[in-house]
């Protein structure tokens, strides 16, 4: 799943959850959830290869930073600053060793920890079509109005 969708489920979590002690242990497990879905990703090897891919993920990078200061702010609250967090950290290992490879023009391999292996292999129906597109866009839509209505 894009970063957006995951820091959206986050906050949904805290926005409906208060009690942290609930709510955080459950942003950071709404990661996996989502990522066992069917979702827009492209094989690693293959990402370079994809424009749409690597416009996808700039505008995630632009969106998800810019969700989790205004999410926060317009709900005034630390847990849900924390639950965001919580719910794209995960994703945060892999861009910083994909950013790394990308920089050093180096084929991206994952890293082989017990961790990041359970972190690949539940995404087993990751897309590159458009009907991956259209789940990540629903997604998106669905929790931007979830966000709304519990702001």
């Amino acid at each position: 799943m894009t970063g957006y969708n995951h820091v959206a489920t986050g906050a949904i979590i805290a926005l409906s959850i208060k009690e942290p002690a609930i709510a955080l242990p459950l942003a950071f497990a709404s990661h996996f959830v989502l990522d066992a879905l069917p979702h827009y990703g492209a094989d690693f090897h293959q990402r370079k290869k994809y424009p749409a891919f690597l416009r996808i993920v700039g505008t995630d990078l632009v969106l998800t930073p810019l969700a989790i200061v205004l999410v926060s702010l317009l709900a005034h609250s630390w847990l849900v600053f924390g639950a965001m967090l919580l719910a794209i950290c995960p994703d945060i290992v892999w861009f910083g060793k994909y950013y790394y490879d990308w920089r050093k023009n180096l084929p991206f391999q994952l890293p082989q920890d017990v961790f990041s292996r359970f972190h690949k292999r539940i995404q087993w129906a990751e897309r590159s079509d458009a009907l991956g597109m259209g789940i990540e866009l629903a997604t998106a839509l669905l929790a931007t109005a979830a966000i709304i209505a519990l702001v």
